[in-house]
């Protein structure tokens, strides 16, 4: 709308008013692209990951109203998150709620925690059960580490299983203990006639 401006100088105010037009910029909402979001507890999700397709200079709020933006550093938990934007240099007074889960693949529960084999077979990550789990992956460390390869060798010692369901790969891991039997060669007497 339009105002109208005085002023005052040695106790007097002008007769005549400046008109002043006003403009409240109303930034709406951002519309984005997702407004549940899903995201692996495995990949320590921060706001700095939640997917702002749709919004323009988005920024995440912990409440409906008020409070302090969310540094992107901050991590995730479960809830709802609030989104605003901001278009030419105004940011949107309301904001969208956004859903977050996190989801918490479980470790595996392997049938068989203890796993012997011969040496002779020269066996290999791949020959590792995985019964009771859903793709298995495995590892040297109980976190951390890069995932073996199905045809590495295996050695006597521990290795760790993690799963992934629905794209996620579990935080945890089991620990399977791993035997190698050497069975020695014969010892065979003299033969000779």
């Amino acid at each position: 709308g339009t105002y109208y401006a005085t002023q005052v100088l040695n106790g007097c105010e002008s007769a005549t008013r400046t008109a002043v037009t006003v403009t409240i910029t109303k930034t709406p909402a951002p519309v984005l692209d997702e407004d549940e979001q899903t995201l692996c507890e495995i990949a320590n999700p921060t706001v700095g990951d939640l997917n702002t397709g749709g919004g323009a200079d988005v920024v995440w709020y912990a409440d409906a109203t008020g409070g302090t933006p969310l540094a992107e550093t901050t991590a995730l938990v479960d809830g709802i998150y609030y989104a605003s934007q901001t278009l030419n240099g105004c940011e949107s007074a309301t904001r969208t709620a956004v859903t977050v889960t996190i989801t918490k693949t479980p470790a595996p529960t392997l049938d068989e925690e203890d796993q012997t084999f011969c040496e002779i077979d020269q066996p290999t990550v791949g020959d590792l059960n995985t019964a009771g789990g859903t793709d298995v992956v495995w590892y040297t460390a109980a976190a951390g580490g890069t995932a073996l390869d199905p045809a590495d060798a295996l050695a006597d010692g521990t290795y760790y299983a993690a799963q992934v369901v629905g794209g996620c790969e579990s935080a945890t891991r089991t620990e399977v203990t791993v035997t190698i039997t050497k069975t020695p060669a014969p010892t065979i007497g003299n033969t000779s006639p």
